[in-house]
């Protein structure tokens, strides 16, 4: 052979033996990277499960809450009354709408909204896309955050313009808005996707706050607290009585029971329409604001000694039975009452 080409031959296995080693060392160093453990990656690509079901149960009952509402509003009568009035006051009041449209039927579509999709991903199968899913979880946080910046500026309007007034309804809407905000983020990765909703979620509560304060703009304090002030004006009664309803008012007016009551609570009103107005000379009712409704009053010093919490309520033999009666549960009081005053008559003479 000629002396190049065994130099040639002699310098090949070298060359191709370092190529080998090259590309071996690659392949162990790419094998290495893949199975080195990347403390992100569970975290990251674990889904993590939105409590649907809780979320689906508490905007139903704000649905239903609001839905009431809107019905109280739209009817023009009062909510279902408490010892205060604070209630009655507050959704009378010029904050109760935006641009005309009564706040809980907005609030009644909101927590619809969400209580629907929650009820969607609840009822979903696992087969289902994640993208979906996803989707879905940052519609119910855009919703959860919508609701509690509303309650959040609503209670911020009673503290502030409405000088405390006291609102059961609010005070419940605002616990399951805050609830529902809460349980939503569990729906999502702390580390990543919470951080990925935080700017336009921010932006979303900061629209709502904002929409509300422009919408409410040109209402005087002064004015909307002024409403909350009702003079005495009972409502007549108008209805026709029956005999039994003049018998059972007598009865009841011997009996020594009561009925605690206020002008403007429409539930008390139709237990008065219920009797009828002939009936009225006897019926033994208890006006526990007999100098109108305003703010700071106190109730009546006989509702005060009965420790009344809420309109109607009779008191029948020392027991407190609230809200609206039937003649039939009312008879059934004035027997269980009777009965008592004898079975107390009977051991006082042993």
């Amino acid at each position: 052979m000629q002396p190049g080409k065994r130099d040639t031959l002699q310098n090949s296995p070298p060359s191709r033996c370092a190529v080998c080693r090259s590309q071996r060392e690659q392949d162990e160093s790419a094998s290495e990277t893949s199975t080195a453990p990347r403390l992100a990656d569970p975290v990251d690509s674990t889904p993590e499960k939105m409590p649907y079901a809780l979320i689906s149960l508490l905007a139903g009952a704000g649905a239903l809450e609001t839905a009431y509402l809107t019905w109280a509003k739209l009817a023009n009568i009062q909510v279902a009354c408490t010892a205060d009035g604070g209630c009655t006051s507050v959704l009378g009041s010029d904050y109760a709408s935006v641009l005309g449209i009564p706040l809980p039927l907005l609030g009644f579509f909101a927590y619809a909204t969400v209580a629907g999709l929650a009820a969607s991903g609840a009822l979903s199968s696992q087969a289902e896309p994640a993208q979906q899913d996803i989707q879905r979880r940052y519609v119910v946080l855009a919703g959860a955050a919508v609701l509690a910046s509303c309650s959040a500026t609503l209670m911020w309007v009673l503290f502030t313009k409405l000088s405390g007034q006291s609102c059961t309804w609010c005070y419940a809407s605002a616990a399951l808005s805050f609830t529902i905000a809460l349980a939503s983020t569990q729906g999502f990765k702390a580390s990543r996707e919470l951080r990925e909703a935080a700017l336009p979620g921010g932006s979303l509560v900061a629209a709502t706050v904002l929409g509300l304060m422009l919408a409410w703009s040109g209402i005087d304090p002064q004015e909307a607290q002024a409403d909350l002030n009702i003079p005495y004006n009972p409502p007549a009664v108008a209805t026709a009585s029956s005999s039994r309803s003049v018998q059972l008012a007598q009865r009841l007016r011997d009996a020594g029971a009561r009925m605690y009551g206020a002008f403007w609570c429409s539930h008390c009103h139709d237990q008065k329409e219920l009797f009828g107005k002939d009936a009225m000379a006897a019926f033994p009712y208890v006006e526990c604001y007999p100098d109108g409704y305003y703010r700071g009053v106190k109730l009546a010093q006989p509702c005060l000694d009965a420790k009344i919490q809420a309109f109607p309520v009779w008191i029948i033999g020392g027991q407190q039975y609230e809200g609206e009666q039937s003649f039939d549960k009312l008879e059934a009081a004035l027997a269980k009452a009777r009965a008592g005053q004898g079975a107390a008559q009977l051991q006082t003479a042993r």
